[in-house]
């Protein structure tokens, strides 16, 4: 008897202890599991919290203005000297008045949305439209978009109203837009387009005479133009009667409190620099190929 109490002894210290091994197995489990997913929550909190960060480091470094953009070229590009002109006429404008400007170049969809949100102070050149003023303030207008009606000088080519164009094949840009007028002529069938997305290549079509004339910013297509053969140079002018003119703005976001008086502070440094005559030289220096790649 004695020795069979021994036995069940024996036997029930080892089920106890395998019940209390079970059991530490069960709680290390959950606790690895909160553990786990206390960190996953933490790292989440933190990647906020930077981000949100980021965004108030940009509102509180008031002497440098960050402004995201696109290649647009001579207007902006981060592949011409001083960035292109209008580029330098933003920077030095902000200068004047003592600050310092940093460009980011990104697709032109996000630089919008982004400056939106507040990552960036700004962005630029836009042209006016009513959403944009909901979330933006709007500068001066710091340029101006011109379009024209490239063609080969082979071309007799003249005209004085939409109208006059609606038996020619007309070159065009599906990414731009060319005003109402024209918009409407064009849905009314009086037009007859072609729609690529490059500019250059709607160049090359003029000059290979698979199109009659291009409808085209004059400065980023003559910035184009310069880039081809003399010979094919030699072939291609513009009519001098503009089909739209619109003026290009910076725009800073109306998500940072201070880009209001920010926006003060630029158009009163953009007037000193229109009064010393900067502006117009640099679009001179521009139209004559002094930016050109670096």
């Amino acid at each position: 008897m004695e020795i069979k109490t021994s036995d069940n002894q024996k036997n029930l210290k080892k089920g106890l202890l395998i019940i209390a091994i079970v059991i530490f197995i069960v709680i290390s489990l959950v606790l690895i599991s909160y553990n786990l997913f206390s960190n996953k929550e933490a790292k989440l909190d933190q990647n906020q919290e930077t981000e949100s960060q980021e965004i108030k480091d940009i509102k509180l470094e008031t002497n440098k203005i960050i402004i995201a953009s696109g290649e647009w070229s001579p207007y902006v590009s981060e592949n011409l000297l001083q960035e292109g002109v209008v580029s330098r006429i933003v920077r030095e404008s902000f200068e004047l008045k003592g600050f310092e400007v940093e460009y980011v170049y990104l697709p032109w969809a996000r630089s919008m949305e982004e400056a939106k949100i507040g990552k960036y102070h700004g962005t630029f050149p836009w042209i006016k439209t009513t959403e944009r003023e909901e979330s933006f303030y709007y500068s001066v207008p710091i340029a101006y978009q011109k379009n024209v009606f490239f063609h080969r000088k082979d071309t007799d080519f003249n005209w004085a109203t939409l109208q006059d164009l609606k038996n020619l094949t007309i070159g065009a840009n599906s990414d731009y837009s060319y005003g109402e007028e024209v918009t409407q002529e064009i849905n009314n069938g009086t037009l007859t387009v072609e729609y690529i997305v490059d500019d250059k290549a709607n160049i090359k079509k003029l000059l290979a005479k698979r199109v009659d004339i291009v409808i085209a910013d004059l400065d980023a297509t003559s910035a184009i133009i310069k880039k081809l053969t003399e010979q094919e140079q030699e072939q291609i002018t513009y009519h001098p009667r503009d089909i739209t003119q619109d003026p290009l703005y910076l725009l800073l976001t109306k998500s940072i409190t201070e880009n209001k008086e920010t926006m003060e502070i630029f158009n009163s440094g953009f007037k000193r620099l229109q009064e010393s005559g900067k502006i117009e030289q640099y679009w001179n220096e521009s139209r004559n190929g002094e930016y050109t790649q670096k």
